[in-house]
């Protein structure tokens, strides 16, 4: 007898087995006897074979045989799932006992966990038996490290074609291990019977990896405590009333903070609070506000929320965000522990919130980063002190200068990539700051998730308003929250109503049956903070059993006219938007991640969700994904914006001895002037698809084009383990702009014994790079023999910046971004080698003449070099200037033939090169240029000579954004050099148009 059995992993559709005796026909199996031969004849008979379906996808062949077999037989499977690929392994051998064989398959093979200070995490591994007979787990070999522990009950019993969860737990200790807070393990699952053939491969393994990290929290808020955050959302001075002014809400929302950090940290690390700039310029030791301090419980916090309170900032401060980062993570100040232990083993967080643009100080923000973007030496970057920055900008867009660039790069510069928010919606900006600041409590900072993160506002005002919360047997506390805008602390009322229809209020919150409830009331604010008692068995009857409070919660919303109790309305109260928001550390968790640290515009962002319930992953949810992007750029809409001369004279004024950078300025100027930015969105959804099996969900976003503020939520429905569940989580980013080669432009104007260059960086989208140079890292004019000053920009989009050389020197100059070339590096002509047309042959002004106050075609004669910086010829739009020598040709031979020298206008303005050819007796082009300084060979036209260079404007400008028309249409040409001439007309090509004749033989 020969025994074979063959299972099956997975399906429903049992497969066609087939069997082949050397050289005789393949034959089917099935239930019944079926005859196997060796060969054509009967005489090659050999035996029977049947087969036999019992249960989890096995099946048995029993092969009984009449004659001695040496032939070589071949088993074949076929699947019948159209519908899937099938796994099968099969056994062979001399017993039926013996080919009842498990196959061990153990996913994922490692696990790594990170844990809070005493904090427990259960993760659990896939056990699956893809062999042909049951598979026992019993233990592990060898025995798991100190703080590990098997979470399920053993043994484990696994049929074939059948998967169980293994869950293992661990119990991080009171303080991260020595010496890097790591603890890490290898075992093997434990079987009987054993799999003897595992290996420690994927596919076939019995063997987890386990990787333990024991942290402690350290969590830094450094705040913007400059001159314009005494003013309102708007940008509108509130030195009378402060209480709604940017301080105020950033008050409210810190409050909040330290209350849900207590809450959900208590015990678990270290908080400070720093500012900037400091109180007293000459004290350093003003920058703090509560230095490094153990997190207590929520009643132990009130001293940091009294000290935080007493803090007001200085209506005439500037905004020193480098001195403030200085202060919080140079060596000799640092807020951040320096020992091995814990930089390698804790979870460090940098909470940053600014509503401006670092504009003062000795330095700068782009210090902390690594090149190509900043400029930190080696190992005092906040990646390599692995410091995560999480970034929130404040600022309605028009109203502040926040600057998003800097603070996205300094994310992207720390650890793990850091995340930002953003504040930006009027009439909204209290709540959303205070939404922001509670998303670094659930975005990683402790192990805290949303039931519900609403992604609106609700109006209130009429009658009682209800939203309905789930609170799962997976959650162990719990925070419940309103806010609203106006500050005033009886402006809304909120109470809860429990599954069980038990109503908690601000006045029974920590009483009685509620005592592991604590309330916090605050102008913007109520809070409430529910324990892990308050969550448990509770029993309200002694003749009922102990119900638990896990179920649907209510919010009961009211507003005080609405309050029988309380009937006299507050004066002028009409309707308040607010916010409503469940915090909830939970072992049910949805995790949002992206593929990349940082995005340019134009490139995909990838966005994974991971659901998991107590370690194991969750499958066959809901999990849907939508995006809020832009439609406009805000940078892009102001480098175009025109603001007239007088409204940025007002503004000037206006900001003189303000907290305010140039932008603000030109910001302020154009509200003066009565342009408005509409920061409008648009909401889309985006498929999720499940990308493992695993319960990890991922969806792509490909339009990026439009860059600035994009906004991600996945929301995540579904049932697991009998338990109903909501989660929802939040990812932000801020999409940048990279120059491009192909789209950047640099244009060198060389005035003895200097030059300015001039850089238009674009990407391909025509996004304008708006950013302070001096602030933002990873801009820069390179080259060599060359000496550059300070990078400044035009507000606009364009950059200059003056090149020092030595006369004689062969400088290059170039431009690069973020470490990349964008513009190759070039040489500046030798202008006193060049030889410059004495000849206006034509000029014809285009349009609207009379308003150009350099229309005179003769300035563009001569050499360039001291050549006064008025002294120049606008074309006009459309406009044509036809040049070259007395009884002279130009010739060609090189890249440079014709040089085009622009003096640059506010804006580009492109133009057309063309030379006269000879041969074919009609202009022929050389090219076009977008509006700069720029050469040309004659070969592109085909000739080797011309008598005459016309340059033709393209860009048709004539008026300014207010339709006003220019003094300088056109592009603006400061002169033509060439490379060389020759007297005379070449052989066999002496004739010329008639006017062109006159004009280049001199004869007016």
């Amino acid at each position: 007898m020969m025994y074979m059995r063959v299972a099956m992993f997975g399906g429903v559709s049992p497969p066609t087995v087939l069997l082949k005796a050397g050289n005789g026909t393949e034959v089917r199996l099935s239930s019944f006897t079926t005859a196997v031969s060796r060969g054509p004849e009967s005489a090659d008979y050999v035996g029977d074979a049947r087969l036999f379906a019992d249960a989890d996808n096995v099946f048995r062949i029993r092969m009984g045989f009449d004659q001695d077999t040496t032939e070589q037989w071949q088993l074949g499977i076929k699947n019948n799932d159209i519908a899937k690929t099938r796994e099968f392994t099969w056994v062979v051998a001399e017993s039926e006992a013996e080919t009842a064989q498990p196959w061990i398959v153990v996913s994922p093979p490692d696990l790594a966990y990170h844990a809070l200070v005493g904090d427990s995490l259960e993760h659990s591994v896939q056990v699956s038996n893809k062999g042909t007979g049951p598979l026992k787990i019993t233990s592990t070999a060898p025995a798991l490290p100190a703080g590990f522990a098997i979470g399920s009950t053993l043994p484990v019993t696994i049929p074939p074609s059948h998967s169980e969860w293994l869950a293992l737990t661990f119990k991080a200790p009171k303080s991260p291990p020595l010496p890097n807070g790591t603890i890490t393990a290898t075992v093997a699952l434990t079987a009987t019977p054993p799999d003897t053939t595992a290996s420690n491969t994927n596919g076939h393994n019995q063997e987890v990896s386990l990787t333990a990290t024991t942290q402690r929290l350290e969590v830094v808020l450094l705040l913007d405590a400059s001159g314009s955050m005494t003013w309102d959302a708007e940008g509108e001075s509130l030195l009378e009333d402060p209480a709604d002014s940017r301080w105020s809400e950033l008050s409210s929302a810190t409050r909040q903070f330290l209350d849900l950090l207590a809450h959900f940290g208590q015990g678990r690390g270290r908080f400070g609070i720093a500012r900037f700039p400091a109180e007293d310029p000459d004290d350093v030791t003003t920058f703090d506000i509560v230095p490094m301090t153990d997190i207590t419980d929520v009643a132990g916090m009130e001293d940091a929320q009294e000290t935080f309170a007493a803090v007001a900032p200085d209506p005439d401060s500037p905004t020193p965000m480098g001195d403030g980062l200085d202060r919080v993570l140079a060596p000799a100040t640092t807020y951040f522990d320096t020992g091995a232990l814990s930089v390698g083993a804790n979870r460090r967080w940098l909470i940053l919130m600014s509503d401006g643009a670092h504009n003062s100080g000795t330095h700068e923000p782009r210090e902390f980063v690594r090149p190509p973007m900043g400029t930190a030496p080696a190992g005092s970057s906040l990646a390599e002190k692995r410091i995560s920055l999480f970034a929130v900008g404040y600022g309605i867009e028009g109203f502040t200068d926040v600057d998003h660039v800097t603070l996205k790069e300094l994310c992207s510069g720390s650890w793990g990539g850091g995340q930002q928010r953003f504040v930006d919606e009027e009439e909204t900006t209290a709540t959303a700051l205070a939404a922001a600041l509670r998303d670094a409590i659930k975005s990683g900072l402790t192990p805290t998730a949303s039931p519900r993160d609403p992604q609106g506002t609700v109006l209130a005002g009429f009658g009682e308003v209800r939203h309905e919360v789930l609170l799962t047997r997976f959650d162990r506390r719990a925070a419940l929250v309103l806010n609203w805008n106006t500050p005033d602390p009886g402006r809304l009322r909120l109470e809860l109503l429990t599954p069980l229809q038990e109503r908690i209020t601000p006045e029974t919150a920590g009483q009685g049956a509620f005592s592991d409830v604590v309330f916090r009331g605050d102008s913007r604010s109520q809070v409430y903070l529910i324990g892990p008692e308050c969550l448990s068995a509770v029993s309200q009857d002694d003749n009922q059993p102990a119900k638990a409070r896990h179920g649907t919660w209510t919010l009961v919303i009211t507003a005080p006219s609405d309050d029988p109790e309380n009937p006299e309305p507050n004066a002028g109260f009409v309707a308040e938007k607010y916010v409503y928001d469940t915090l909830v550390d939970s072992s049910l968790h949805l995790s949002l991640e992206s593929d990349e640290t940082s995005y340019f515009a134009g490139e995909p962002i990838t966005l994974s969700a991971k659901l998991t319930a107590g370690g194991k992953p969750v499958t066959g949810v809901s999990v849907s994904l939508s995006a809020t992007v832009p439609t406009r750029s805000m940078a892009n809409w102001l480098a175009n914006l025109e603001v007239p001369e007088e409204a940025m004279l007002q503004a000037d004024e206006e900001m003189t001895g303000l907290d305010a950078t140039p932008l603000l300025v030109k910001k302020r100027a154009a509200k003066i002037a009565g342009f408005r930015f509409e920061n409008t969105r648009n909401k889309i959804t985006l498929p999720m698809s499940q990308a493992n099996g695993m319960g990890t969900y991922q969806g792509t976003l490909t339009d990026t084009s439009v860059p600035e503020r994009y906004t991600f939520y996945v929301t995540a429905t579904g049932t697991s383990d009998g338990v109903d569940f909501r989660r929802e989580a939040k990812l932000e980013t801020y999409v940048l702009v990279r120059p491009e080669p192909d789209h950047s432009v640099m244009d060198i104007e060389q005035l003895d014994p200097f030059a300015v260059v001039t850089v238009t960086p674009r990407d391909r989208f025509d996004n304008a790079l708006m950013i302070d140079p001096q602030a933002v890292g990873g801009f820069e004019v390179v080259g060599s023999d060359v000496d550059f000053g300070d990078i400044s920009s035009h507000l606009d989009g364009t950059y200059s910046v003056r090149a020092h050389y030595e006369p004689g020197a062969r400088p290059s100059i170039g431009v690069s971004y973020a470490g990349m070339q964008v513009i190759r590096p070039k040489t500046p002509l030798p202008l006193d080698e060049l030889l410059y047309p004495d000849r206006v042959f034509a000029f014809a002004p285009g349009p609207m003449s009379s308003s150009n106050t350099q229309g005179i075609p003769e300035a563009a004669l001569g050499t360039v070099v001291q050549k006064g910086p008025d002294r120049f010829v606008a074309l006009g739009g459309g406009g044509q200037l036809v040049v070259g020598f007395e009884e002279h040709v130009v010739l060609g031979g090189s890249d440079t033939d014709v040089t085009v020298f622009v003096r640059p206008d506010s804006d580009l303005r492109a133009y057309r090169v063309e030379v006269f050819s000879q041969e074919v007796e009609d202009w022929v082009s050389l090219g076009e240029s977008s509006g700069v300084t720029e050469s040309f060979a004659l070969r592109a036209g085909g000739v080797e000579s011309t008598p005459a260079v016309r340059i033709t404007d393209i860009s048709g400008r004539t008026r300014d954004s207010q339709l006003n028309p220019l003094a300088t249409p056109g592009v603006s040409v400061r002169g033509i050099g060439v490379r060389r001439t020759s007297r005379g007309l070449p052989m066999g090509m002496e004739r010329l148009p008639d006017w062109l004749s006159r004009m280049w033989r001199g004869v007016d």
